[in-house]
């Protein structure tokens, strides 16, 4: 198993993070790197490259592999700035990384706030549109941009990295195979999120990995369970794994079932430390050890009604 961290230690700037996380086991990290600055000419693309290389130069320093970059990169680019898409996977490359973090294709959300939509109306990947006859237009546009998108990706020996995300057009395994099926997996990576599928798009635990399989790159490591507020309503408050809504002893035992090498990526946006981290570590690891080697009917049944009694 290989551990990650995406959502990065509270108060800590990431030269101190680094020698943290590797006392503790973890091989990787998601950086990010600002490149609609590119786009909007607040920096230069040598600038850019210089940021890269530092990055880069702090996880070496500790062991610290770049699983993922975080860029701002939609399908339409690809039809809108192809130079900009070149220059986004060659700072990709520069921070030691071939892992695309781009953006996903929202879908049936509230607008955004108008000054958001006039500082970022040409890099929004797709629209807030509701109804459904707008939907199978949206998907076809962004099905077909994506395979554009992927194919410059293999060119310049990069994978984009799409999120099953709650109100992206791709909230569910299903409905995100459908849409880069027509992509070799080298250059398509999902990360499935199981909080995520809980929100919306849920599909089963066992189902989820089979459905993606090949193109199942990483894993986001995070739960929650619902509580009911003061007025009424009902929201999803973030929880240790142990105590949400996902059954994770199935989940990480059919992982381990297909074969998974990608990386479990740390989510958790509580403001934890790393003792918190190291436990949910821990945990996983300890599941992964337990499940048995190869599927087992009566392992998932014993599960199912553990995770309901």
């Amino acid at each position: 198993m290989k551990f990650a961290i995406s959502s990065h230690l509270p108060g800590m700037k990431l030269e101190e993070e680094a020698p943290i996380l590797q006392k503790h086991g973890f091989t990787g990290w998601e950086i990010s790197l600002p490149t609609l600055d590119l786009r909007k000419k607040k920096r230069t693309m040598a600038a850019l490259r210089e940021e890269a290389r530092r990055l880069r130069a702090i996880g070496e320093g500790s062991g610290i592999e770049a699983a993922a970059v975080g860029v701002m990169l939609t399908p339409r680019h690809v039809t809108a700035d192809i130079g900009y898409v070149r220059e986004v996977f060659e700072l990709v490359r520069e921070a030691g990384s071939t892992g695309v973090r781009m953006s996903g294709v929202h879908y049936n959300d509230p607008p955004p706030p108008e000054k958001y939509l006039a500082e970022h109306v040409d890099d929004v990947v797709a629209s807030y549109h509701q109804g459904t006859p707008r939907f199978h237009d949206l998907f076809a546009e962004q099905r077909d941009l994506l395979g554009r998108l992927a194919e410059e990706a293999g060119r310049h020996g990069v994978r984009l990295l799409l999120e099953i995300h709650p109100y992206y057009i791709h909230n569910s395994p299903s409905a995100m195979l459908r849409l880069i099926e027509h992509c070799a997996p080298a250059h398509v990576g999902v990360l499935l999120d199981p909080q995520g599928l809980a929100m919306q798009g849920h599909e089963g635990s066992k189902q989820s990995v089979d459905v993606l399989r090949h193109y199942l790159a990483h894993m986001h490591v995070k739960d929650s369970f619902i509580e009911k507020t003061a007025e009424g309503k009902r929201r999803h408050v973030q929880t240790a794994l142990w105590e949400g809504t996902t059954q994770w002893p199935l989940l990480v035992a059919t992982l381990k079932w297909a074969g998974f090498d990608g990386y479990w990526f740390d989510e958790d946006f509580r403001g934890v430390g790393i003792e918190a981290r190291v436990k949910t570590k821990e945990y996983l690891e300890r599941l992964w050890v337990e499940a048995p080697p190869e599927p087992d009917p009566v392992f998932c049944l014993k599960t199912f009604r553990d995770h309901f009694a």
